[in-house]
């Protein structure tokens, strides 16, 4: 159900508002509010870790450092423990495609980064595919699950994957049998148009896949734009459990057309110019 007023907060689970979270509100009300996509400057980022962690405690919020086939910033974020942190990486198909794999552990993240992430890239991509690996769809999906981890599609309706080629949604039209491994559906992304999130959406519910959302932030004004809620919980164990049995909600808004172009910039930058890449 797409709501647009906070009045709903009374239950979310289940449900995506279309309006800016807040952490401590939803923490008032018996919620956890994690920011499920965020990248720190050791990838695709401009924040460090410590400023992405001040930033989350500042807004109430647990976060996930995703950061393309690294995860340097989340092992260190992991770190924390005054902070609620989601074990997190991005990574690629060897098609092109992006997925984001949330363990429940470091261990368990380190696992699966030294088997399919770690030295797996391929030699030669498109620049859009830069972080591609040497894996397919269907080994990094169930590589992720062996390791126990959950697996979300992010961005499934950007206009520079939605293609005939690497469409997401037209693989798992055909691909049902590894559809079914994939736990949720990003469907609220702060750097994607409503129209593309509310596809998102669409697809989610009528598949039965969980609602995840996060920000998707470049930069560190961005971190906490989207939240992925369920009741209240003290472990990411918990989180992302109730995430797997479908006990989720989206709270979020796109960010302005200035600040989708600063993300897109600060990228850019940060890969090609500081040499994060």
């Amino acid at each position: 159900m797409l709501l647009k007023s906070p009045k709903e907060y009374i239950d979310l689970v289940g449900k995506v508002v279309i309006t800016r979270p807040s952490g401590h509100l939803l923490k008032r009300l018996g919620f956890t509010g994690v920011d499920m996509h965020s990248h720190s400057h050791f990838s695709d980022g401009d924040a460090s870790v410590n400023t992405l962690l001040k930033l989350a405690r500042l807004r109430g919020i647990g976060f996930s450092i995703t950061d393309h086939n690294e995860i340097k910033g989340s092992v260190l974020a992991s770190k924390d423990k005054k902070s609620f942190v989601v074990p997190g990486i991005e990574v690629c198909s060897k098609e092109g495609r992006e997925f984001l794999m949330y363990f429940n552990g470091v261990r368990d993240l380190e696992g699966f980064y030294s088997k399919y992430v770690k030295g797996k890239a391929m030699a030669k991509q498109p620049w859009l595919e830069w972080h591609a690996l040497k894996y397919s769809e269907r080994e990094l999906i169930e590589g992720a699950n062996d390791f126990g981890g959950l697996i979300s599609l992010p961005h499934p309706f950007h206009p520079l994957y939605d293609t005939p080629k690497k469409s997401i949604y037209r693989l798992f039209e055909k691909e049902d049998r590894i559809f079914k491994k994939v736990h949720g559906i990003e469907v609220l992304n702060s750097l994607i148009s409503h129209e593309r999130n509310t596809s998102a959406f669409y697809w989610a519910k009528n598949s039965g896949k969980a609602y995840v959302g996060g920000s998707d932030s470049h930069t560190r004004f961005a971190l906490g734009r989207v939240v992925t809620v369920t009741h209240g919980v003290e472990k990411v164990e918990d989180f992302l459990e109730m995430i797997k049995r479908r006990r989720s909600g989206v709270v979020g808004k796109d960010i302005p057309f200035v600040g989708k172009v600063k993300n897109v910039f600060s990228s850019i930058w940060n890969l090609y110019v500081r040499g994060a890449k």
